[in-house]
């Protein structure tokens, strides 16, 4: 276990036997690391039938923003990952290069309200995931994810569902391409 180096902005797929309902055939970008306690990340393609003009009330929005379920840990808190950075969300912090996290709420809402891009610049998440100390260290030796830390930040902020998982997948290599052959329901394999 002590082999496994697990970083902030490290990408992790789900095995296709993983049968937990809140992480099968997902893809989690890890948001922080704390080696005394665990780590916290957001599960990237779980969309909810919710958008993010309906959950902050905007009634004069042009676009409808998705929102998406980041975990099945606290299901009110709200997080947001964005490209545009400290610049336009002050106090943002980066979790890799080219994807930022929170920040000043208003400064988003500002973007949102004068109809700022949201495809490909912002998304929200109700919800985060977590492990504790070794916990998915463990998970991966069992083999339940596999890490991919050169995920490309354009891939993070598109894409939802299973095709999303999929193309993660294939983005690890040749070596698990067998995943994608396995059922959705591992019972019917």
């Amino acid at each position: 276990m002590e082999n496994i180096k697990i970083h902030k902005g490290d990408v992790l797929v789900s095995s296709p036997l993983l049968t937990d309902p809140n992480f099968n055939r997902s893809v989690v970008l890890i948001l922080d690391r704390d080696t005394d306690r665990g780590y916290i990340g957001l599960i990237l393609n779980r969309q909810l039938d919710l958008t993010i003009q309906e959950l902050l009330d905007i009634k004069n929005s042009k676009i409808e923003t998705p929102v998406f379920n980041g975990g099945p840990v606290d299901l009110q808190r709200l997080f947001w990952l964005h490209t545009m950075g400290p610049d336009i969300i002050k106090g943002a912090s980066e979790v890799m290069p080219g994807i930022y996290i929170g920040g000043n709420f208003e400064d988003l809402q500002t973007y949102v309200e004068s109809s700022g891009k949201s495809e490909g610049h912002f998304r929200l998440y109700l919800g985060y995931s977590g492990w504790t100390k070794g916990q998915l260290e463990k998970e991966i030796e069992m083999g339940a994810w596999q890490v991919n830390g050169l995920v490309d930040p354009a891939v993070i902020m598109s894409g939802e569902g299973e095709t999303f998982w999929r193309n993660n997948v294939k983005a690890l290599g040749p070596s698990f391409r067998h995943w994608l052959m396995l059922p959705t329901d591992p019972s019917l394999n």
